[in-house]
C-alpha cells in the first residue's frame, strides 16, 4: 500500500510541476530561514558565557532623555562612574571601566634590528581598570591578575597578540612603545578567549597610562562620553529585586549628584 501512495504522489507531482517547484522553493526558503534565526539565537545566547559569574554580570548604559520626549540610548557610560559603582553602592560586588578599540601604534624592539617593528592597531586593543580581571574569567599563563594592571606603563595581552611580537619568546618583562611616546612593560600574560565573546581584546593597557598617552582626558568628567566606552559590574547575587534596587538608587543618585545634567535620566543595566 504504501508502495500505491508514492505511485500516487510521484505521479501528482508530475502533473503540477508548477506547484511542486513553488513548495518546494517555499519549503527550502523556510528551512534555510529558520536555521539561520536558530544560529544568531545560538551565537547571542552563548556568548560570554563561561564566566563563572556570567548571571551577576552587567553592563551600565545610558538612557538621554530628549526635550521633545523622545528616548534616546547609548551604551557609554563615564570613567568616574566605575569608581562610585565600588564605593557607593552595596549591591555592587565589583566594577570596572573599560575603552575599547583605541587605535594606537605599538612599537617593538626586535634582536638584531636597529629600528623596531610597528604594528598600527585599530581594533582589539583596550585601556583597562584591574577590576576587569575579577569580573570576566580568563586564563593566565604569567603575570598576577589582582596586580598586573594596577601601575602606570603596564600591559597585558592574549597569547596569540604576544607571539605577533615577541614570536615563541617569554612576553613578561618585555616593553613595548606605544604611540611613540609611552614604554609600557608587559605584566600578563593571558589565553585567548573563548569565543564568542563580546570583549574580544588582545592587548589591555592599564587605566593609569591614559596620562601619558592623552595628558587633556580628565579621568574625573562625568560628561566625557565615547560609545568605545564600557562599564560592567557584578553584583552580590543574581535576584532581579537586587538589579531593580539599583537601577532605583541611580535615579536618587542623578537627582543629588548630576543635576546639572537635565538630559540624564538613568544608568540601566542589561545582562553580560
Amino acid at each position: 500500500m504504501l508502495r500505491s501512495y508514492l505511485k500516487i504522489t510521484l505521479r501528482n507531482l508530475r502533473s503540477q510541476r508548477g506547484y511542486t517547484a513553488l513548495n518546494v522553493v517555499g519549503l527550502t526558503i523556510g528551512m534555510a530561514g529558520g536555521l539561520l534565526i536558530f544560529l544568531f539565537i545560538r551565537h547571542h545566547l552563548s556568548t560570554d558565557r563561561y564566566h563563572a559569574k556570567f548571571d551577576r554580570i552587567y553592563r551600565i548604559v545610558l538612557d538621554l532623555h530628549l526635550d521633545d520626549g523622545s528616548i534616546e540610548h547609548y551604551p557609554e557610560a563615564p570613567l568616574p562612574m566605575a569608581k562610585t559603582l565600588r564605593t557607593d553602592y552595596p549591591q555592587v560586588e565589583q566594577a570596572a571601566f573599560l575603552c575599547v578599540n583605541r587605535s594606537l601604534t605599538v612599537s617593538v624592539k626586535q634582536p638584531g634590528q636597529a629600528s623596531p617593528t610597528r604594528f598600527l592597531e585599530h581594533d582589539g586593543t583596550a585601556l583597562a581598570e584591574g577590576e576587569l580581571f575579577q569580573i570576566f574569567d580568563y586564563q593566565w599563563l604569567g603575570g598576577d591578575s589582582k596586580t598586573a594592571l594596577r601601575a602606570p606603563n603596564s600591559v597585558v595581552m592574549t597569547e596569540s597578540w604576544a607571539k605577533r611580537y615577541f614570536g615563541n619568546n617569554d612576553p613578561i618583562g618585555q616593553v613595548i612603545e606605544l604611540d611613540h611616546k609611552v614604554n609600557a612593560t608587559v605584566t600578563g600574560l593571558i589565553a585567548d578567549p573563548t569565543k564568542p565573546t563580546d570583549t574580544n581584546i588582545g592587548l589591555f593597557i592599564s587605566m593609569p597610562t591614559i596620562r601619558q598617552l592623552d595628558p587633556e582626558f580628565n579621568v574625573n568628567e562625568w560628561g566625557q562620553l565615547n560609545s568605545n566606552y564600557r562599564l560592567y559590574c557584578t553584583l552580590k547575587d543574581n535576584t532581579p529585586a537586587t538589579a531593580q534596587q539599583l537601577e532605583t538608587t541611580f535615579r536618587h543618585y542623578r537627582k543629588n549628584t548630576l543635576a546639572t545634567w537635565p538630559t540624564l535620566s538613568i544608568f540601566t543595566y542589561s545582562p553580560g
